[in-house]
């Protein structure tokens, strides 16, 4: 197997993880921004995976040789929107991760707000936010009395 082909896989699997979050949580949490001790709201549940389908898609279009600018961030209306776009994306950027050349993982894609990042960077920066976005998604779960740990099904095989 190789790197990209290892690294695809998981991108798909973080993307139907995260899918599983979003419908494990209470349909009232989705929209719910809660207040931070400055009173400024921070992203809700939809906002948060809105922003990463749109890392998903903008990571996709750096690795296969587009240059687009800032990416737009989608508004869901409620959980079937959300998981069927976080889904589709993480399969468009594993398509895209499947077909990178290994020269690639060392060349540098200019990102419209980081500056140059290497091809490594992508492959694992949308998983990583994937990752780290389904963790707060979990944790607004507790925050709501919710403490079980909704696994994925990804998670056990």
């Amino acid at each position: 197997m190789t790197a990209q082909a290892f690294m695809a896989e998981h991108v798909e699997r973080m993307g139907l993880s995260m899918a599983h979050f979003i419908a494990s949580t209470d349909p009232d949490l989705l929209t719910q921004n809660l207040s931070t001790k400055s009173d400024i709201p921070a992203r809700s549940v939809l906002e948060m995976v809105a922003e990463c389908a749109s890392a998903n898609r903008y990571f996709a279009a750096l690795l296969n040789g587009g240059t687009p600018g800032q990416p737009a961030i989608q508004t869901f209306t409620g959980s079937d929107d959300a998981r069927d776009e976080i889904m589709a994306s993480a399969n468009v950027l594993a398509d895209a991760i499947k077909q990178t050349a290994n020269s690639a993982l060392d060349q540098e894609f200019m990102h419209w707000s980081r500056g140059p990042l290497t091809g490594k960077i992508l492959l694992m920066g949308a998983y990583r936010n994937m990752a780290y976005h389904s963790g707060q998604i979990n944790f607004i779960q507790i925050l709501d009395g919710d403490h079980e740990f909704h696994v994925p099904p990804t998670w056990l095989k």
